[in-house]
């Protein structure tokens, strides 16, 4: 083996190892628990436990498909419950969705693409922050990785049953989590770039992928009637900005508020989003004018997320990965330099993203739900009815826990009337209703959010909030 070799050799090993061990090391406990991950916890819990998943009172939980409920069920059956053990799932589904990125490229652009493409991806500080938390996206990847491969093969080969292939696995990317039919956006692009070629096969792969989520969605509304569609409205309306979701309906002036104060330590993703961004957009003009040069379905993949995901209100910070993913895939195979300069460009991207991790993870004790949990456990009663938010009510051992979310106005104030305790949560992005009585005993922080800790007055609060009572 020459020198050469041996040195390639060592530097993916080393890159290797540094990829598992930004994702692995001190995953129990940081970054701190999120909290969408703390709901998916208790929701497999219930599904363990009952049969079906549910997360209040007992209520069918319909909002998101079933599937990954089921594969954390089965993974929680195999290593014990926790937090940990969802996250540990998270990382190994974001790791083996790299790897398949990888093979996907080397058939599509190359194997140097491809290697650029996969460390950018491997390396960059959000994605390695989101693959440390329990999100569904982790795993989502997978089967949009695989979609736009077989999508690929299905256009090189011009064969109409691969663009069925490929659109039945687009759609049961949209199935497994619904925000995966930004993907359905990416087949009409390409056609576009393209100078409209194989209409037919791709209005095939197009219709599809349609079938298969219509499909679930029949079944179930055939199944469960109105639990579902009411809870499916909702997440739509969510989606669409016509029903407030705490922390995640916000505009520009809170982001650039909420990336000055905490999140400018992401400074690759920002640069990447602020210069990718626009640049891919202008890749996609070049396209839709016949002179583009490059690989088309990479950029109607990037292009379908980045008009997807800034056409929606709803902005939950684990939808980032599925733009970054097809950024980079993109970047990659246009990155046209020389070994050494390519090498120099990768040393730098993967010291500022172990930067990022230095200060986002590892000087980081962030763990505010815990520290709420911890609380509960020694200082609030058992059976005192607390008013907070969906995740807080979802690791605290108090069962009277009434939630913030989906209440009115007047729920609301019935709420803030009733409880006997009131803990306030405020992040960057999400506010609580405005305490307005009793006294407040603690407070206790996170990265970038609060959680304020009330003891309530029920009379002061009855009348503060119904005085016409």
């Amino acid at each position: 083996m020459n020198r050469k070799r041996i040195l390639t050799l060592v530097v993916v090993s080393v890159l290797a190892v540094l990829a598992i061990a930004v994702r692995f090391l001190w995953l129990d406990s940081k970054p701190g628990w999120e909290l969408d991950e703390v709901v998916y916890a208790k929701i497999t819990v219930n599904l363990m436990q009952d049969g079906y998943p549910w997360l209040t009172n007992g209520v069918r939980y319909l909002s998101h498909p079933p599937f990954f409920f089921e594969l954390l069920k089965r993974w929680f059956e195999f290593t014990g419950v926790g937090i940990w053990q969802g996250r540990v799932l998270s990382a190994m589904t974001q790791v083996i969705g790299f790897l398949a990125l990888y093979f996907a490229l080397n058939k599509m652009v190359g194997r140097k693409g491809a290697l650029i493409s996969t460390i950018f991806a491997l390396f960059d500080g959000w994605i390695v922050f989101t693959g440390r938390i329990g999100w569904m996206e982790n795993s989502l990847v997978i089967l949009i990785v695989l979609s736009v491969w077989l999508y690929s093969e299905a256009v090189n080969h011009a064969s109409m049953p691969l663009f069925v292939l490929a659109g039945i696995l687009i759609g049961i990317s949209a199935t497994y989590k619904h925000i995966g039919v930004f993907l359905f956006l990416a087949i009409p692009l390409f056609w576009l770039f393209t100078g409209r070629l194989r209409t037919k096969e791709n209005l095939a792969a197009l219709v599809t992928a349609f079938i298969i989520l219509f499909a679930y969605v029949g079944y179930m509304t055939y199944k469960w009637d109105g639990l579902y569609l009411t809870q499916t409205e909702n997440q739509l309306l969510r989606t669409l900005g016509q029903r407030y979701s705490p922390g995640l309906n916000y505009g520009f002036r809170e982001m650039v508020s909420a990336i000055s104060s905490r999140y400018w330590i992401f400074f690759t993703d920002i640069l990447v989003i602020v210069i990718g961004v626009p640049w891919t957009l202008v890749q996609a003009v070049k396209a839709i004018r016949g002179r583009y040069i490059g690989n088309s379905i990479l950029l109607a993949w990037a292009t379908a997320a980045i008009v997807f995901l800034s056409a929606i209100s709803m902005k939950s910070p684990h939808y980032f990965i599925l733009m970054l993913v097809p950024l980079y895939a993109l970047v990659g195979s246009k990155l046209k330099l020389s070994t050494r300069q390519t090498s120099a460009v990768l040393a730098i991207f993967v010291l500022m993203s172990l930067i990022t991790w230095t200060l986002r993870i590892a000087s980081q004790n962030d763990n505010l739900l815990k520290k709420v949990q911890n609380y509960a456990e020694t200082q609030i009663p058992e059976d005192a009815v607390v008013f907070t938010t969906e995740p807080i009510c979802s690791v605290i051992r108090q069962p009277n826990c009434i939630k913030l979310e989906g209440l009115t106005d007047d729920g609301v104030k019935a709420a803030l009337a009733r409880a006997d305790w009131v803990l306030e949560y405020q992040s960057t992005t999400q506010k609580f209703p405005k305490v307005l009585g009793g006294l407040q005993k603690d407070q206790i922080s996170g990265f970038k959010d609060t959680v304020t800790i009330f003891v309530q007055d029920d009379l002061a609060y009855f009348r503060a909030v119904c005085p016409q009572n």
